[in-house]
């Protein structure tokens, strides 16, 4: 594999290359598992996916520029919950880096509401939820490899790595199983920056819709959800889970989400 036909991607166990036909996903957390903050009762997994073919082009070009542009620099990390009273030439800028530019959003979200009428923990039914989120992506961007970042949270990080760890995507005549690595947010890399907006805005509209505030809709959520190609987001909020039986892999019927 040579340069022209593979990119590195950066995370905490090194650079490693991958083909341009690999299939790249960030994903990153919001809210508490126990929903432990009164103000903010939600909890949720999701992020963003992109062909690394296209990386450059749909995410770490546009987003460096925007923040060389109009925050503080392309080198500097930007988190959605430190961006505090934005400017309007900031938030047009955001407005259009998730209107214009075509990559995969997603995002599963739960809040304080939540029937689970399971003896499943809230995280193992967000990650079952998520790998059915990849498995349709991947269906849509058909890659051969699929690599997954994780944003490193020492407080859950064994638990969705291990409900994560060991699916697999595809059908009978190809089969992937995704690779797993975790990332910290000092590694300013940017499609876990994207990732952390994508979660921001979801897990703000679910607390606002709990918490009873503000519009129906809030206008980040929108951007970020509804104002690109439908084929490129999902978007699920868990409400009431009464599978008596064990979570199944939505990707690989065989294949059960461990205990």
């Amino acid at each position: 594999m040579t340069a022209e036909d593979s990119y590195s991607i950066i995370h905490d166990s090194g650079k490693i290359d991958y083909p341009l036909s690999t299939l790249l996903v960030g994903i990153d957390e919001t809210g508490h598992e126990t929903f432990a903050d009164a103000n903010h009762p939600v909890f949720g997994l999701g992020g963003c996916a992109v062909m690394l073919r296209d990386y450059e082009q749909l995410i770490k070009g546009p987003w460096q520029y925007m923040k060389q542009q109009y925050f503080s620099g392309a080198d500097r990390p930007l988190h959605a919950a430190e961006l505090n009273k934005p400017t309007k030439d900031q938030m047009r800028a955001l407005g259009y880096f998730f209107t214009h530019f075509q990559f995969f959003r997603f995002a599963v979200m739960a809040a304080d509401t939540l029937e689970n009428n399971t003896h499943f923990s809230l995280i193992q039914l967000v990650c079952n939820e998520i790998w059915g989120r990849i498995a349709e992506i991947a269906k849509y961007a058909q890659p051969t490899q699929i690599v997954v970042v994780i944003e490193q949270s020492e407080r859950i990080k064994r638990d969705v790595y291990g409900y994560l760890a060991g699916y697999k995507i595809g059908n009978d005549e190809i089969m992937i199983e995704p690779r797993l690595f975790l990332a910290t947010k000092d590694r300013k890399q940017a499609f876990m920056e994207v990732a952390d907006f994508v979660m921001h805005a979801a897990g703000t509209q679910v607390r606002n819709r709990i918490l009873k505030r503000g519009i129906a809709i809030r206008k980040d959520f929108e951007v970020v959800f509804h104002k690109v190609d439908p084929h490129l987001t999902s978007y699920t909020e868990l409400l009431k889970v009464n599978n008596a039986t064990q979570p199944e892999n939505p990707a690989d019927p065989k294949r059960r989400a461990a205990d």
